[in-house]
């Protein structure tokens, strides 16, 4: 036997690793066309999986929004259980005949834990009297003369208008002053040329 050199080792597997690159370029070169039949079964069949998972994630959208309206109501209403016990504890007062006084103390109760339910929410009453009429937070239901309050200040408030954080709930419902009341000429213009 005869031994191999190095430089003849190296020439050989480079003659090896040729022949095995010619080999695979002639395969990659020569892939199998599909009949049009075939190109037509692969794309209805990709359509469909394409619909399939549209129609998933529609219906995981749908439940996750589902999900969080049930737990944005439920959040809500939690708050405000603790002021429905409060009403029925007052309830209960007026059907045992207790005092006006002891009444009284159940409606401040009630009111005070509305107070801090809508402070735990971010809601805020939106300020009218006294302040100059705002149409992005007062809805003007009539206009009313007065002596002491300026044009275009708000006189009085029916309702109470309110923020969530910096968004409006419900704008304020509101008489706007305006101003002092004008008074008709008492006296007809006098005809010229009478004496």
């Amino acid at each position: 036997m005869k031994k191999k050199n190095k430089v003849e080792e190296e020439k050989e597997v480079e003659v090896v690793d040729e022949a095995t690159e010619k080999t695979t370029e002639v395969k990659e070169e020569k892939p199998k066309e599909k009949t049009p039949e075939q190109q037509i079964a692969e794309l209805k069949d990709s359509l469909l999986r394409k619909v399939a998972e549209f129609d998933n994630f529609r219906k995981r959208k749908s439940k996750d929004l589902q999900d969080a309206r049930f737990n944005a109501t439920c959040g809500v209403l939690e708050s405000f259980l603790t002021v429905y016990d409060h009403f029925k504890m007052a309830m209960k007062s007026v059907d045992n005949g207790d005092s006006l006084e002891i009444v009284q103390q159940g409606m401040q109760m009630i009111f005070s834990e509305f107070g801090r339910t809508f402070e735990n929410m971010g809601v805020q009453e939106v300020s009218a009297v006294g302040a100059k009429f705002d149409p992005n937070l007062h809805d003007a239901i009539s206009k009313q003369a007065s002596d002491e309050v300026e044009e275009g200040m708000v006189i009085q408030e029916w309702k109470s208008g309110y923020k969530l954080n910096e968004r409006l709930l419900r704008p304020a419902v509101v008489v706007v002053s305006s101003g002092p009341e004008k008074e008709a000429e008492a006296e007809e213009p006098k005809e010229e040329g009478a004496e």
